[in-house]
């Protein structure tokens, strides 16, 4: 063994205790000992058994740490519990500074949104009020074409503005740039002339890029 990890056994006995004392005495359980049991239950691929103790436990918590929130969420996906996860990844996200981490916890929740769940328009709806925050990872990042073409589909013009403004106002090397963004912009130019109303939004971002 390396580090502090723990033998299988003594991983095992531990996460019993754990989950009995979360049947047994919910009113006991910190959220220290959620934070514990969820770890321990993904280590030994427990996924389902911890999932109830979970739910159970943010139900009687309105106030608990983000680690859990974080952890919770990844335990829905691994059970397939997609609308519950995503719910999870927005409550962490909504107290979460950000960061890298914060960033790849956001991807995960595109990720389910999308691809699982079905629900492209809640992820681009996250991304239009809150992804800019949480785009300091590369798995974040993966997401602007997406966001963009979408955008650029629903004429969401303010929207795809203000993503190409953050883009290119980035140190983006200038054929990623060309890939990325020139085609939506021609695209949101050539929209623009036209002067109607619901371009109004757009034109702030558009005459700084």
């Amino acid at each position: 063994l390396s580090g502090n990890a723990q033998p299988a056994d003594d991983r095992t006995s531990a996460f019993d205790t754990l989950l009995t004392k979360s049947q047994r005495e919910t009113a006991a359980v910190t959220a220290e000992d959620m934070i514990q049991l969820l770890k321990l239950g993904k280590e030994l691929h427990r996924f389902q058994a911890v999932s109830m103790a979970a739910k159970m436990y943010l139900s009687n918590h309105q106030t608990v740490p983000p680690e859990l929130l974080k952890l919770a969420a990844e335990n829905a996906r691994l059970t397939g519990n997609f609308r519950i996860a995503a719910t999870r990844y927005k409550q962490y996200l909504k107290v979460a500074a950000p960061g890298p981490e914060a960033s790849d916890i956001a991807a995960d929740m595109y990720t389910v949104m999308i691809e699982y769940m079905g629900a492209g328009e809640d992820a681009f709806n996250f991304m239009e009020e809150s992804g800019d925050k949480f785009r300091d990872s590369i798995a974040a990042r993966k997401f602007d074409q997406w966001f963009m073409d979408t955008a650029q589909y629903q004429r969401s013009y303010s929207a795809l503005s203000k993503r190409l403004l953050a883009l290119m106002s980035s140190a983006m090397p200038l054929e990623q740039e060309r890939l990325l963004c020139w085609g939506h912009l021609d695209w949101l130019m050539k929209e623009a002339t036209a002067g109607r109303p619901e371009h109004v939004a757009a034109l702030p971002y558009l005459k700084q890029i």
